[in-house]
């Protein structure tokens, strides 16, 4: 049994891999991995460019004229989640629960690969201010609760 190469790659900062060769050159080809991109395999003694791989065939970047169709399923939707997350702050916390629970169900696709990560920046956004503006609205119906209880009690 012949031993299988396998393949790491840094995309963005982020450590991708193991996987097989197969695999890696289908990254390169969808355009996932660039030529400027670090990796790395069994028996390299160091991290090189990608463009220094002769035996990948590197595709155009997605969207590109001519070039393969990304290799994402879905397009993000940072923008409306971010939209839901700022209502959700100001006027009404059960929609920045909405902006929460979205932007992590998308936070997960994308790392899955299955969501366009090009929103990564404002589904990340929606997923802070979602949390806050459900804090902000708990510590409201903790203070309300006091005030009635000292009300109460005088």
């Amino acid at each position: 049994m012949a031993d299988v190469k396998r393949w790491y790659c840094a995309v963005d900062g982020r450590m991708y891999g193991p996987v097989d060769e197969e695999t890696f050159r289908a990254w390169a080809g969808e355009g996932r991995v660039q030529l400027d991109d670090p990796v790395w395999s069994d028996g390299m003694a160091a991290w090189q460019a990608a463009s220094s791989i002769r035996t990948l065939a590197f595709g155009s970047p997605p969207g590109a004229a001519g070039g393969p169709a990304p290799a994402f399923v879905k397009a993000h939707r940072g923008g409306t989640v971010l939209t839901f997350a700022i209502l959700g702050l100001l006027c009404c916390p059960v929609v920045g629960i909405a902006a929460w629970v979205l932007a992590r169900g998308d936070l997960e696709e994308m790392e899955a690969g299955e969501m366009d990560p090009a929103g990564r920046c404002l589904t990340q956004a929606a997923k802070v201010l979602g949390m806050v503006g459900v804090a902000a609205a708990c510590a409201g119906v903790i203070v309300q609760a006091v005030i009635l209880l000292v009300a109460a009690l005088e």
